[in-house]
């Protein structure tokens, strides 16, 4: 099911759920992370790849986790609906990525992005949970 321009379904969500929920998957995403992949794509000009197991790829819990999952934090926000981690097509300095975001981060905020994690050299967390204002968010990994 394609969800936006560049993006189908089954790259937000965790196979497991996919298989259980189909479509209706959609209803456990927050529709701003759909938005915020979209905007990372056409900001950066590039491809993204959040999960792509649906085409025999690696990621499966870069999106929507389960509950169950021993990936994350017991209550990361993938298991809300409302991150993604992201790899950007020729990308090798996510540092530089996020310097990017912080430079343009009024324009990222308007797609509903709050939180980017620091220390993930190969991947971008970014995630629209709630917070008190609209600064900047910007946790370690755990």
């Amino acid at each position: 099911m394609k969800v936006s321009h560049n993006f189908e379904l089954q790259e937000f969500v965790d196979p497991i759920i996919y298989r259980m929920r189909g479509d209706k998957s959609i209803e456990l995403l927050d529709p701003k992370i759909i938005q915020i992949a979209e905007f990372i794509r056409e900001h950066f000009g590039a491809p993204v790849i959040i999960n792509n197991w649906h085409n025999n790829g690696q990621y499966s819990e870069s999106g929507l986790r389960r509950f169950d999952c021993c990936t994350g934090a017991k209550y990361s926000q993938h298991k809300y609906g409302r991150a993604i981690d992201v790899k950007i097509k020729g990308v090798t300095d996510y540092e530089e990525i996020r310097n990017e975001i912080r430079k343009n981060f009024a324009l990222f905020r308007l797609v509903g992005l709050t939180t980017i994690e620091r220390g993930t050299p190969t991947w971008l967390h970014c995630d629209c949970r709630l917070v008190e204002n609209d600064l900047l968010n910007e946790v370690p990994f755990k």
